[in-house]
């Protein structure tokens, strides 16, 4: 028998998994369906109407006790497409020295993908790494349209102009007829 709502508790626990990671097939299997039939009873949960509401009600709470918004992600995104490696190295002919990281601001800080350092008997390594700059460049591009994957050409019809008009005409008389009729 199903509950009021018309989702079940089991698929209530599906909902609760698969908000988790956003797989659905591992959702299914650990909110208890067959491992062997996971996949499609995934796709078949995700495309009942009740089941996107849930997830998609979860989602936007989710979004709010986060305080997310696309202004913020993509100041974010902002930030990695835009630090700069001077501002955590400075660099010479005599080596390389990283700044102290008392001297980076939060929004320097956010940008380090990777920092260690290897000591060896033999002397020692540093590893430093920002996160992708240009991958941060490609979405910003991507979000302002800076890129076109389909070219867009205007079309100037004004010669043809006497045959549209003749069409429309033409359909005009047409549609009086069948309504007469």
């Amino acid at each position: 028998m199903s509950p009021k709502d018309g989702i079940t508790p089991q698929q209530r626990l599906f909902v609760h998994e698969y908000l988790i990671d956003l797989n659905g097939k591992q959702a299914a299997i650990r909110a208890g369906y067959s491992g062997r039939s996971a996949e499609v009873t995934a796709s078949r949960l995700l495309r009942k109407a009740k089941v996107q509401a849930l997830i998609q009600k979860a989602l936007e709470k989710r979004t709010t006790k986060l305080d997310i918004t696309a202004d913020k992600v993509l100041q974010e995104i902002a930030k990695l497409g835009f630090s700069n490696m001077k501002d955590f190295a400075e660099w010479s002919s005599g080596g390389i020295k990283l700044k102290d990281s008392t001297e980076l601001t939060p929004e320097q800080m956010a940008c380090v993908a990777e920092l260690s350092e290897t000591t060896t008997q033999f002397g020692g390594t540093v590893r430093f790494k920002l996160h992708d700059k240009l991958g941060a460049l490609d979405r910003l591009g991507r979000h302002l349209k800076l890129f076109t994957d389909v070219s867009e050409q205007k079309v100037d019809f004004t010669d043809e102009k006497p045959q549209i008009d003749e069409a429309e005409r033409k359909a005009a008389e047409r549609l009086k007829r069948i309504k007469g009729k």
